[in-house]
């Protein structure tokens, strides 16, 4: 049996959550944030693209290893994604060094990565 208030819609029982997260009181401030992260991720993606080029250069690999290599990175030094490719944009850029969670996580992404490629790849 469905409440009144269920009546008006039938459906969302069967929607995804993020569809049923929007129908909720606060949808304006859900979409602000949702746009200012969207702004964010625009923002970000030059300076990720930057950083996918000087880790493929440096390590010689593909456009998809060198994702995969800033996200180990990221994930390792326990920061954003962007953040680390803004800071190893500006180790080249500015001649600034790497934080050192980051600078160490870097490290260990080098010496795998350059061990794989060393043993014939994975």
């Amino acid at each position: 049996m469905t409440s009144p208030q269920d009546r008006g819609r039938p459906y969302d029982s069967l929607a995804p959550a993020p569809v049923l997260a929007r129908t909720g009181q606060d949808e304006p401030g859900q979409l602000r944030a949702e746009l200012e992260g969207l702004r964010r991720a625009m923002e970000s993606r030059a300076t990720i693209d930057l950083a996918r080029g000087i880790m493929m250069d440096r390590l010689t690999i593909t456009a998809q290893e060198s994702w995969e290599v800033l996200v180990e990175i990221s994930q390792r030094s326990n920061t954003k994604l962007r953040h680390v490719a803004h800071a190893l944009v500006h180790t080249v850029s500015d001649k600034e060094q790497l934080p050192a969670g980051v600078d160490a996580a870097y490290a260990d992404a080098v010496r795998r990565w350059t061990g794989r490629r060393g043993s014939g790849g994975s």
